[in-house]
């Protein structure tokens, strides 16, 4: 049986991927807050669910693209706090 390498996102990747599953979920949710560490654990506010990392995936774009975002996480990204990503926090005033 042959042993396929894991294939892993950069952290810098992983970041993008989290901050653009953040920009979808303000568009499709009331309420999205910004992430901040619980438990050593990356937690966001979406309406009233703690949202993880892989919950915040699947809200964004549904459980079989989470899944290959998790499972292509980088391997010492649970050792290390992630910065909070650049996301806009309200909305632009339109042409007012």
């Amino acid at each position: 049986m042959k042993h396929h390498k894991r294939e892993t996102l950069r952290d810098v990747d992983y970041e993008d991927c989290y901050a653009e599953a953040l920009r979808i979920l303000r568009g499709k949710y009331d309420s999205v807050g910004l992430p901040y560490r619980k438990n050593g654990e990356r937690v966001c506010d979406v309406e009233t669910l703690k949202a993880d990392d892989l919950t915040v995936f699947m809200l964004a774009w549904g459980s079989e693209v989470a899944h290959q975002i998790e499972g292509s996480k980088p391997m010492d990204s649970g050792k290390r706090l992630h910065k909070r990503p650049n996301v806009q926090t309200r909305p632009v005033a339109s042409g007012f």
